[in-house]
């Protein structure tokens, strides 16, 4: 599966934040974005999506619902989903935590357009076609 093909879920309360990462998945040729100002939000889209998103781009410290605790309703529900954490809480125990939960990478802030590609063709290469 090529950057280009892939469906992704972007969740950051920020809005800031959000359209620059938006900005950047469109630079690197990513057409299908579904941004969400929030956990419980993104939780509605996929519940009526029926989770056919290829990965999820989560910030960590929000409002309401945090990225971990997304990252926990996710995993108790559809296992297999690349799950990348935007962060700076780069702490052991901050890493320990979403390691345990399933997180599949991290990216932290601030970040370039670069490390994202990077992550990105890192996971998309695990990627088999668990989505329609």
């Amino acid at each position: 599966m090529e950057i280009s093909q892939l469906r992704l879920l972007v969740v950051e309360d920020n809005e800031v934040s959000r359209s620059v990462l938006v900005s950047m998945l469109d630079g690197l040729g990513v057409r299908a974005v579904y941004p969400y100002e929030s956990a419980e939000k993104a939780v509605g889209f996929m519940a009526e999506q029926g989770y056919k998103v290829h990965m999820i781009l989560c910030d960590w410290q929000m409002p309401g619902m945090t990225g971990i605790e997304f990252l926990r309703r996710i995993r108790q529900t559809k296992n297999d989903i690349p799950f990348v954490m935007i962060t700076g809480n780069t702490d052991a125990e901050s890493v320990q935590a979403a390691v345990a939960n399933g997180v599949s990478a991290y990216i932290t802030k601030p970040y370039q357009p670069k490390d994202l590609a990077n992550k990105l063709s890192a996971l998309t290469k695990k990627i088999r076609g668990h989505t329609d």
